[in-house]
């Protein structure tokens, strides 16, 4: 089950451009082995639920490597959450 919590910080991250803590940067970043060693017990329990999120629902261009995630900040910053004001070869 996702927690409540973890999907408002990662729609805060997608949408607005909020940083995220160590545990979702490395879930976002694919970073399995820190993902797993920074995780409390709810978390661990619930990371399938959490990467599935993830996927379902943010861009690709958000999540997959730091770089991707430092990128998505970027672009926030710039843009502001009106992707639409995004070119496309910047995304």
């Amino acid at each position: 089950m996702l927690p409540v919590n973890i999907k408002e910080r990662i729609d805060r991250y997608v949408q607005q451009g909020v940083p995220l803590g160590g545990f979702l940067s490395a879930v976002l970043a694919n970073d399995l082995f820190a993902a797993v060693t920074k995780a409390d017990d709810d978390n661990l329990l619930n990371l399938e639920s959490i990467v599935r999120y993830v996927y379902d629902v943010s861009p690709s261009t958000c999540h997959g490597t730091y770089a991707a995630i430092a990128k998505w900040l970027k672009l926030l910053a710039k843009y502001g959450n009106d992707l639409n004001d995004v070119p496309m070869s910047e995304r």
